[in-house]
């Protein structure tokens, strides 16, 4: 019989298309909030938007585990540095994808991101991310049946991004994502910005992207995201978020919560979880905890 490798050649297309065929590679705070390309900060930045890595002085490490509902998994890393080099900061984010055993599309490589800032001026940063991706794909098949074939998902790409602080708690952000294309839904060609107000314990961010790859007959589809940030007692940040995704017709809401410690200076640590849930496909979500030092 046939129908079970036609069967899973159709969730291995399925899955191409859709939120679980991308990479996983991000951090609690995107997570939760969906915008962030408004108002990146340390690894939210080197993974959204490079250019904000170069907006404060600090040393940061994060130590991340995100898991989806296609039971794929990623064990990262992320370390931002902006003091050795104040006028060159610098991001570097890895992260081990592996998935379930019984997964419809067993995924096995690596994600890894280079990110740099340069600060024009004290409002101005332009960034440049460099992402080099390398996971195979497969489909399992039952024993005697056809082996199904899905492409590995291997290559090289660029982001790019600009933050203009206007003042008065204000911040744009504009991003070009994947800039050299891939021809993959996992790493779609993207572009657009965001617009962010933070005060002292609040940020707000809103983004609007263009999607030039998944849409239904090559159609450019609107993604759009859109999160808060409460910062409680100067302990405990609050998160939610909300995206759309114009490509697939789908809603996602998010939230999550941390705890921060302080030390000597802007020496401490946060914890973070976070959950993001599709709310038109059953089944689908992504779950991501975070432990950060700022050093």
């Amino acid at each position: 019989m046939r129908y079970p490798a036609l069967l899973s050649l159709s969730a291995a297309l399925a899955c191409a298309a859709s939120p679980c065929a991308a990479q996983l590679l991000d951090d609690p705070r995107a997570v939760a909030m969906g915008g962030v390309r408004g108002d990146p900060v340390a690894n939210s930045a080197v993974i959204h938007n490079p250019a904000g890595l170069s907006r404060a002085y600090l040393y940061f490490a994060e130590a991340v585990y995100l898991r989806d509902g296609a039971g794929k998994n990623v064990a990262g890393v992320n370390i931002v540095d902006s003091k050795t080099q104040q006028k060159l900061a610098v991001g570097v984010a890895y992260g081990y994808q592996f998935t379930d055993s019984d997964a419809d599309v067993i995924v096995d490589g690596h994600d890894v991101r280079l990110s740099m800032s340069h600060p024009f001026s004290d409002r101005v940063h332009v960034g440049v991310g460099l992402h080099y991706v390398h996971l195979d794909r497969s489909v399992p098949v039952e024993e005697g049946e056809a082996p199904v074939e899905i492409d590995d998902l291997k290559g090289f790409t660029i982001d790019a991004g600009l933050l203009v602080d206007v003042g008065q708690g204000l911040t744009i952000g504009l991003v070009g994502e994947n800039l050299i294309d891939l021809d993959d839904p996992a790493l779609p060609r993207r572009a657009g910005g965001g617009l962010a107000f933070a005060a002292d314990a609040i940020s707000l961010d809103v983004d609007v992207l263009a999607d030039f790859d998944r849409g239904a007959d090559d159609a450019t589809t609107v993604l759009v995201e859109g999160g808060a940030e409460l910062l409680l007692a100067d302990v405990v940040p609050l998160r939610v978020g909300y995206t759309w995704d114009g490509a697939l017709e789908q809603s996602w809401l998010a939230g999550g919560i941390g705890f921060l410690t302080r030390g000597e200076g802007t020496k401490g640590g946060q914890i973070s979880i976070s959950y993001r849930h599709n709310l038109d496909a059953e089944g689908e979500y992504v779950l991501a905890g975070g432990l950060t030092m700022f050093l």
